[in-house]
C-alpha cells in the first residue's frame, strides 16, 4: 500500500470558522481520511501535544495552522509544529494576516484584560496561568502583548487566504499538496498564496465597475443596495479594489461589500492604504471656492468623505491591521 502523506491541523486563536470549512467539504472529508494520515488534529481526533513533541524533525508532510498567534501557548505550539513539519501553511485570514483578532493591537494586552475582567461583572477576578489541583498543576498560557500573524513567529511556506477560505479552494489545495508528492505536479516556491488568484475581487464581481464620485458613506442597514450599480457608487464600503480575488466575489454579488478577508493583491503591502487611495480616487472635487487650488478642493472633499466612514481602521484594516505598515512600525518602536 502506498504510504500516505502525513497531515496536521492546529487551531490557534481564532473563531473556528476555518475548521467549519472542513465540514463544508462534505463527503470529501472522507477522502481526506483516505488520502492522508492524520497526525494531529485535536478538533477531529484524540491526538495529544506530547505525541507531537515526540515527532522527529520533518515527520509531518503538511501542517495547516488556523487562527492568529495570541497566547504563549500558541507560540509554543506553532514553534513545535514548525519543527516537525516539512511544509507549514497559514490557513485563513487570522493565521495569514492577524485578522479581526489583530484589532486588539489597537490597545494593550493589559487594557484588554482590564476591560474584560475588571470592567465587567466578573468581580475583578483575573485568570491564573497556573492552577493547583489534587492531580497536579494545570497550566494555561497568558496572552501576548501583540497579536501576530503566523509568519512573524516561524517561517511559513504557503498561505490559504479567506475568512474562512472557500471549501472548494481548500479542497483544491489539499489535492495539490498530495499530488505534489505522488505525481508530476510541482508546488510553487515558498511564500506563495494558494487557493486564490492574482487579480482583485473587482475582476470577479458581476456588478459594474465604480465610476464615482462618491460623496458620503453609509452603513449596510441604512441602504437597500441595488444590483445595477457598484456598491461604492452607492456609498457602501466595498474593499474589492484592494483585495485579492479567488472567492468569486460572493459578498458583493449578494449586496454586501467585500471586507477584504483575502488580503491585498500581489504588490500591495498595506491593504488599508490601498483602499484609502481607491476611495480618494472616487472622491469628487466639487466646485469649491475660486481661490482654492484643485489640491485644496480634493483634500476637503476627501476629508468630508472619510468623516462619514464609521470606524475607518476597523473597516479598512479589518483583516490586515497587524501586518500594516503603521502597526508594524509601532510594534518595532515599542519593542526597541
Amino acid at each position: 500500500m502506498e504510504e500516505r502523506p502525513r497531515l496536521a491541523v492546529y487551531w490557534a486563536s481564532g473563531c473556528g470558522g476555518c475548521e467549519a470549512v472542513f465540514l463544508d467539504l462534505g463527503d470529501r472529508l472522507l477522502e481526506i481520511a483516505q488520502n492522508y494520515e492524520i497526525s494531529f488534529f485535536p478538533l477531529l481526533c484524540d491526538t495529544k501535544l506530547h505525541s507531537v513533541e515526540g515527532f522527529h524533525d520533518g515527520a509531518v508532510d503538511f501542517t495547516l495552522i488556523t487562527g492568529a498567534v495570541r497566547t504563549t501557548h500558541d507560540v509554543a505550539m506553532v514553534r513545535t509544529l514548525r519543527r516537525v513539519s516539512k511544509r507549514l501553511i497559514a490557513m485563513g485570514a487570522c493565521s495569514q494576516l492577524g485578522s479581526v483578532v489583530g484589532l486588539g493591537n489597537l490597545t494593550s494586552a493589559a487594557e484588554i484584560m482590564h476591560t474584560v475582567y475588571d470592567g465587567s461583572d466578573r468581580s475583578g477576578k483575573m485568570p491564573r496561568n497556573v492552577t493547583l489541583t489534587a492531580s497536579g498543576s494545570l497550566e494555561l498560557g497568558g496572552i501576548t502583548e501583540w497579536v501576530r500573524p503566523l509568519d512573524s513567529i516561524v517561517p511559513v511556506d504557503y498561505a490559504i487566504p479567506g475568512c474562512p477560505p472557500e471549501a472548494d479552494r481548500l479542497w483544491e489545495v489539499l489535492q495539490l499538496l498530495r499530488t505534489s508528492l505522488v505525481g508530476d505536479v510541482e508546488l510553487p516556491g515558498p511564500g506563495a498564496v494558494l487557493g486564490a488568484r492574482d487579480g482583485t475581487v473587482c475582476e470577479e464581481c458581476p456588478l459594474p465597475q465604480p465610476e464615482g464620485p462618491t460623496r458620503s458613506f453609509f452603513r449596510m442597514h441604512q441602504v437597500a443596495p441595488s444590483q445595477e450599480l457598484c456598491l461604492l457608487d452607492q456609498g457602501l464600503i466595498c474593499s474589492g479594489p484592494a483585495t485579492r480575488g479567488g472567492c468569486g466575489a460572493l459578498c458583493p454579488a449578494a449586496g454586501a461589500g467585500c471586507r477584504g478577508c483575502y488580503g491585498g493583491p500581489p504588490g500591495i503591502y498595506d491593504q488599508g492604504a490601498r483602499m484609502m487611495a481607491a476611495l480618494a480616487a472616487l472622491a469628487g472635487t466639487g466646485d469649491g471656492e475660486a481661490a482654492e487650488t484643485k489640491e485644496e478642493q480634493l483634500r476637503k472633499h476627501v476629508e468630508a468623505e472619510v468623516s462619514t466612514l464609521v470606524d475607518p481602521v476597523g473597516t479598512l484594516y479589518r483583516y490586515s491591521f497587524p501586518v500594516s505598515l503603521l502597526a508594524r512600525l509601532g510594534q518595532e518602536e515599542d519593542e526597541s
